[in-house]
């Protein structure tokens, strides 16, 4: 934890929680098969409906994963709101 003088708030280092480091190597790996499965498996296909079809199932998963770490997202204030 870190204290913030400016603020007078303890901030938590691990930003989101516990779970910080997965969701990123998640996203991480999301943005890697984005760019490699349409071009590099895909690329030697003619069509592209392989490589929207893909694209459409990356989005779903991409929005549901979205989805699933705001629903667990919470912020850590105990000494009351600052904002009106």
């Amino acid at each position: 934890m870190i204290y913030s003088g400016l603020t007078g708030q303890i901030i938590e280092r691990t930003l989101m929680g516990k779970h910080f480091r997965a969701w990123v190597l998640w996203f991480i790996f999301l943005l890697v098969i984005d760019f490699t499965v349409p071009f590099l498996i895909f690329g030697h296909v003619p069509r592209l409906s392989g490589s929207f079809l893909f694209w459409v199932a990356w989005v779903i998963v991409a929005i549901i994963s979205m989805f699933i770490m705001f629903a667990g997202w919470r912020e850590n204030n105990t000494q009351g709101s600052s904002r009106p």
